[in-house]
């Protein structure tokens, strides 16, 4: 009850059993409303032509990075699937502690700050990160530093002009100048709605790829086990997750075949009105013709209506 009381008090009171900067690193208690629905990943990445522009938009923007940096970051969202907030936190440390130049430690999704979640590299991305520390970096690094081995463990990887740790607000500044510089279609092709996309749509892109790839795999054992890679490579914590891509695919089916079907319908349709006009012209050449009356019996009929009025 006395460290309740006691919760607000300011350091310089010292009676707080700890600093307001240890209490402020300490995880706080809190509930989560449930979602209405449950998540599941955009049905629209699993078209193979949505996939395509996003691969020729994210090529175009990483080539016409203005910076080593922004381009380094593109390649390692991209071929890695990690989130953004996980990649512009890497430091030193992370990457020497994986004793691989081709893979780092990361922080992770509800780790808490721990660098445990481990992404691997291509050999292109290794070399940019080296050319990125040796050239870009260097000449930000307060004190000239030119090599990994030389970065303190807490050094970030990432800096900006300011000699500051790259954050996402940064990060967004340029990635909006790079989406809006985008080059229009060329004329001839197909023509396919405004994207609208952002950085971590690049990591659900990675895994749509993988598991499109993946469901083409006829061997069934050797198609389990690359699906237990992109598990381990991801790094959920949940293990259903990754049936939430499958029930995305099989929507995308359902949706695919069932167009196929209303388009099928349509034609029929179409069909029916264009033999309309033809089976009315069918049917009045079937009706008897009305007889035609002489006047005698015209004059007749004339009478009968007369009288009928007279009635």
């Amino acid at each position: 009850m006395k460290s309740i009381a006691n919760a607000g008090a300011p350091d310089h009171a010292g009676i707080r059993p700890e600093s307001w900067h240890e209490t402020k690193s300490q995880p706080t208690a809190f509930f989560r409303q449930r979602r209405g629905e449950a998540w599941k990943p955009d049905v629209t990445l699993t078209s193979e032509q949505i996939q395509q522009q996003m691969n020729m938009d994210l090529d175009w923007m990483t080539r016409h990075a203005s910076t080593q940096r922004d381009r380094l970051v593109l390649m390692i969202l991209r071929e890695t699937g990690a989130r953004l907030s996980e990649v512009l936190t890497m430091t030193a440390g992370g990457y020497r502690k994986a004793k691989d130049p081709y893979q780092a430690y990361i922080t992770n999704k509800g780790s808490y700050g721990r660098e445990e979640k481990l992404i691997r590299f291509t050999p292109p991305i290794e070399a940019a990160l080296v050319r990125y520390v040796r050239t870009e970096r260097a000449r930000l690094d307060p004190q000239g530093r030119k090599r990994l081995s030389q970065l303190d463990d807490t050094d970030p990887i990432f800096l900006t002009r300011r000699r500051t740790a790259y954050n996402r607000d940064a990060f967004y500044h340029n990635w909006r100048k790079l989406y809006a510089a985008r080059p229009p279609q060329k004329e001839g092709e197909r023509k396919l709605p405004s994207l609208q996309y952002s950085p971590h749509d690049m990591r659900h892109l990675r895994v749509t790829v993988w598991l499109a790839n993946i469901r083409k795999v006829k061997d069934a054992d050797r198609a389990q086990m690359l699906r237990r890679c992109v598990q381990r490579r991801m790094a959920w914590r949940d293990p259903l997750t990754i049936l939430c891509y499958d029930h995305s695919f099989t929507e995308q089916e359902d949706e695919e075949v069932f167009a196929g079907f209303q388009q099928e319908i349509e034609r029929q349709a179409e069909a029916l009105g264009a033999m309309a006009p033809l089976a009315m012209e069918m049917q009045a050449q079937a009706q008897p013709s009305e007889p035609q009356h002489s006047a005698v019996m015209l004059q007749a009929l004339a009478d009968l209506e007369c009288w009928k009025d007279e009635a």
